[in-house]
């Protein structure tokens, strides 16, 4: 059995679009009808695995070590309007930083890549289920669309 705990994507998904809406909430409102309808949050994603030496208590076997830790996670990047993108009404000030990153999900386990592919199938498939986030700002109503680009991998990761 291995030690994990995750996050529900779509709740998740839910509380960033709405509080990134809430702070932009300046820009969103004068939008157009036809702009407000065709919103995106592009977000990137990925996963990756580190290796430590083992806090406080030994465990009595490896699968339960907390020596390796595997996560996977993504951070907004854009919120844009149009059918191609095109109009672009926010960009992540601070794309490399751990300020947006959002976990999803984290494991003690060591990183394989049994473990990674298992981990990039389940994320495609949760992505593909998650449906547009809707936002109410003062009567003006929002649907947003995810997009996930998977951009944060590592040289043990080929797609």
């Amino acid at each position: 059995m291995v030690t994990s705990t995750s996050a529900q994507l779509q709740p998740l998904m839910d509380v960033t679009v709405r509080r990134l809406s809430e702070y932009l909430e300046e820009v969103l409102i004068p939008l157009k009808e036809k702009e407000r309808d065709c919103l995106t949050i592009i977000s990137k994603w990925g996963c990756d695995g580190s290796q430590q030496s083992q806090f406080k208590r030994k465990s009595v076997s490896d699968i339960d070590s907390n020596s390796s830790i595997f996560q996977s996670c993504f951070v907004p990047l854009q919120l844009v309007s149009g059918d191609k993108n095109e109009k672009v009404l926010w960009n992540n000030p601070t794309p490399s930083s751990p300020r947006f990153c959002r976990p999803i999900r984290f494991c003690f386990i060591k990183e394989t890549n049994d473990v990674t592919e298992e981990e990039i199938t389940h994320l495609k498939s949760a992505f593909t289920s998650l449906v547009p986030t809707e936002v109410d700002l003062g009567g003006t109503k929002l649907l947003i669309k995810h997009k996930f680009i998977m951009t944060m991998v590592d040289g043990k990761v080929y797609e």
